[in-house]
C-alpha cells in the first residue's frame, strides 16, 4: 500500500516537529502495512522551505529503507500560494518524485470557478492534479455539479482517512462517503501529522478492508 499524503518530514510545517516523531511515524506506517510513503509538506505561507524539506527527506529516507519502506518527496501546494510564474518550478520541485503528479490543496471556501484556471495552468505545464482532502471543501460538500466539473477537467480526488472515521453525521464524513459511493475517489491517504495518524489509518483499513484498494499511488503502480 502507498500513502499519497503525509506530513512526516520534521521541522518543515505543522506535521512532525522533531526527528523522533518522524521515526515514530515510520514505525507506525510499517505496522499499518504500507510499503511507500509520499512526504507532502505544505507549500504555503511561511511553510515554503524546500531546502529544509530536502534535508529532512535525505535524513529519513535511509531510516524508511531500514523498515522496508520507500520514502518519496512531493508537496501540498495551497491554492492561495499559487504563482503562475512558477509553473516549471512546481513541475520539477513539488511533484511527487519521478512523476508529473502534484497534490493541490483547496481552501474550505474554494469555488470551482475560481480554481479552474489554476488547474488548467498546472495541467498545461504538464502536471496531473490530485486534490487533497476535497471533502473539506464546502462547495464540494454542497454542490455535486462542482464535483462533476473537477472530474471533467481531469482532477483526481485524494480523500483523508480521518474524514472516514468521523461520526456519520459530520459534513466531511458525508462528503467523503458520497465521493466514494459515486466513484470520484482515486485514493485514500493518511494526511498523518504524527504517529496517531497511521494508527487511525490502520484502524480504518481494518474496520473497512474494502478501502485498501484505495490506499494506492495514482501514478506509482
Amino acid at each position: 500500500m502507498i500513502d499519497l499524503h503525509s506530513h512526516i518530514l520534521y521541522g518543515v510545517d505543522d506535521g512532525a516537529a522533531t526527528r523522533s516523531i518522524s521515526l515514530a511515524m515510520l514505525d507506525a506506517a510499517k505496522n499499518c502495512g504500507l510499503r511507500m510513503i509520499c512526504a507532502t509538506p505544505h507549500y504555503r505561507g511561511h511553510w515554503k522551505d524546500r531546502d529544509a524539506a530536502r534535508a529532512a527527506f535525505a535524513d529519513l529516507a535511509p531510516e524508511a529503507k531500514k523498515r522496508g519502506l520507500r520514502l518519496s518527496l512531493g508537496a501540498e501546494l495551497y491554492t492561495a500560494s499559487f504563482d503562475r510564474d512558477r509553473l516549471q518550478w512546481y513541475l520539477s520541485e513539488l511533484c511527487y518524485t519521478g512523476t508529473n503528479c502534484i497534490l493541490f490543496e483547496l481552501k474550505t471556501s474554494s469555488k470551482e470557478t475560481d480554481e479552474e484556471e489554476k488547474i488548467f495552468l498546472l495541467q498545461r505545464a504538464g502536471m496531473d492534479v490530485l486534490i487533497a482532502h476535497p471533502e473539506r471543501c464546502t462547495e464540494i460538500q454542497q454542490n455535486r455539479k462542482a464535483v462533476e466539473r473537477y472530474a471533467q477537467i481531469g482532477c483526481k480526488f485524494v480523500l483523508s482517512a480521518d474524514s472516514l472515521l468521523m461520526p456519520p453525521w459530520e459534513s466531511r464524513r458525508r462528503s467523503a462517503e458520497w465521493l466514494l459511493k459515486n466513484k470520484y475517489c482515486a485514493a485514500i491517504a493518511s494526511d498523518a501529522h504524527e504517529a496517531q495518524g497511521y494508527t487511525d489509518f490502520a484502524k480504518l483499513l481494518t474496520k473497512r478492508p474494502e478501502l485498501r484498494a484505495y490506499a494506492k499511488g495514482v501514478s506509482f503502480e
